[in-house]
């Protein structure tokens, strides 16, 4: 049953691809030359009766290269997590405010930043009643993250596995992966056709909300990845796919190294967040059954 699912679904891609009326262009050979940051956050969350304990810690790994060539890496954030305690059980707000606080603080260190993840709030995101507050601020460090892209700052967000389907309708990765071929991209999209009608983007002062694209690229035999980028004008959608594709270590994984590091070292593994929690005298009732 479940080879025949999955042949069925492998077909409707195909069939999709070979319907879908969208450009491909040829990566250009283009090796990336300047510091890169790559932002990630590794989470640890604990629920008690009413409030939310979040263990969290957001790095930037800082990486300078030269056409392609790694030279030298500094880390931003390494350490101890941050504990926070959130009455408002949101703690996916509290991550990204952490994750968009880090990058405005790699901006002074690099000529590009890359988010792991969207390059926009998700729906999801947007509290209602008390927790719009903190909505408002974290929309407003990612408007600031706009406006240092506006001033020239490179600036994109890497999906890594995007469900999106704005293109076909279906899973776009999935689709595109029978469209493209290892070294090959679709042209640019808008984010939204109708930014000032997205959940987010409507919050988000216009002359940012239609400057923000996405592509998919496919630098080599991994899955396409989305690449959401801000277009500051300062160079096209063919540089940066021709940029990140340098900066992928390995022919089987997409994603660039400097998210990579930034994830290696964000991390917090269930080890350390065990005895973090532990120490603190919060470890969960279940781990303290007996006869275990």
């Amino acid at each position: 049953m479940i080879p025949q699912l999955i042949e069925r679904i492998r077909r409707e891609h195909e069939a999709a691809a070979s319907a879908l009326s969208v450009r491909v262009l040829n990566i250009p050979d283009e090796p990336f030359s300047g510091t890169v940051a790559g932002v990630d956050g590794g989470i640890s969350v604990r629920k008690l009766p009413g409030v939310t304990l979040i263990l969290l810690r957001t790095v930037a790994a800082v990486m300078e290269y030269e056409r392609g060539i790694l030279k030298r890496t500094e880390y931003l954030g390494l350490g101890e997590p941050a504990v926070i305690a959130d009455e408002l059980d949101v703690p996916g707000l509290h991550r990204l405010r952490k994750e968009v606080s880090r990058a405005l603080d790699a901006c002074g260190r690099a000529d590009m930043i890359l988010l792991d993840g969207s390059l926009v709030m998700q729906p999801q995101d947007k509290p209602w009643g008390a927790g719009k507050s903190l909505y408002e601020q974290v929309l407003g460090e990612y408007v600031e993250l706009y406006s240092r892209a506006a001033q020239g700052k490179t600036l994109a967000g890497i999906v890594e596995d995007s469900r999106a389907s704005t293109l076909t309708g279906k899973n776009d990765t999935l689709v595109l992966a029978h469209k493209l071929g290892p070294g090959q991209m679709t042209e640019s999209f808008a984010y939204s056709k109708h930014s000032r009608e997205h959940p987010i983007l409507s919050d988000v002062p216009e002359e940012h909300a239609e400057r923000i694209r996405f592509f998919y690229y496919r630098p080599n035999n991994d899955m396409p990845v989305r690449v959401e980028y801000y277009d500051n004008g300062r160079y096209g959608p063919e540089d940066l796919a021709a940029w990140l594709a340098s900066l992928t270590v390995s022919p089987d994984y997409g994603i660039p190294a400097p998210i990579i590091e930034a994830d290696l070292r964000a991390k917090i593994g269930l080890k350390e967040a065990e005895a973090y929690w532990t120490d603190q005298g919060l470890s969960l009732r279940r781990e303290r059954r007996p006869f275990r």
